[in-house]
């Protein structure tokens, strides 16, 4: 995981699920989602490496361009700085002007201030920048000639895949509610695309916007 001053960059690995429909089970039992049994799972992965990222953040760290990344899931599992410099230079080129500086690496000048904080980092209770870029496995059958998009049902709407994310953070005390989102960027690309991870997951990138 990548520990900015004033933000948050991390990788979560598996196959990215949206968020789905609610339906209810009948009067008296709790509603659950249609695709729970993928959502779920998906969603832990995200919260826990949200988590991680979380903890890497050290009390007034304030660290010039400090990477800090860990290895929960053993060696070659996780995601490489180069890997994140890619993913963000990609956000940094598909956004306007105003995303120019969202995932530079850099020391923050304002300080996060907000709810219950672990190991340094403060929950977001302001505005919020998300940025995500979904890696899926390249369909065997397609073209290895041209690049194709993950444009099929089974990698699911943006929009939603961009929800789930935003639950997890939610769950993981990143920010108090995914309604602080005022700026959002998100792809889906396939694996050994540029840009992509080197497996399926996505790489989300979490800032305060400042005034």
């Amino acid at each position: 995981m990548t520990a900015l001053s004033d933000g948050l960059v991390f990788s979560a690995f598996g196959k990215p699920a949206p968020q789905g429909s609610v339906r209810s089970l009948g009067r008296g039992r709790p509603s659950v989602h249609g695709n729970a049994a993928r959502l779920l799972p998906w969603r832990e992965a995200v919260k826990a490496a949200a988590l991680d990222a979380m903890g890497s953040v050290g009390p007034g760290d304030g660290t010039e361009g400090s990477e800090l990344v860990r290895t929960p899931g053993g060696a070659g599992s996780e995601l490489s700085p180069t890997h994140v410099r890619d993913a963000a230079e990609m956000v940094r080129l598909e956004s306007s002007k105003a995303f120019s500086g969202l995932t530079d690496v850099v020391s923050a000048s304002s300080s996060l201030s907000g709810g219950p904080s672990l190991s340094g980092w403060s929950r977001l209770e302001g505005p919020v920048s998300v940025a995500v870029v979904f890696t899926f496995d390249r369909p065997k059958s397609a073209p290895k000639s041209r690049r194709c998009w993950p444009v099929t049902r089974s990698s699911g709407d943006l929009d939603k895949l961009c929800r789930a994310v935003g639950d997890a953070l939610v769950d993981a005390g990143v920010m108090r509610d995914d309604s602080q989102v005022v700026r959002l960027t998100a792809s889906k690309v396939h694996v050994g695309d540029p840009w992509a991870l080197h497996v399926p997951g996505c790489c989300v990138t979490v800032r305060a916007v400042g005034s």
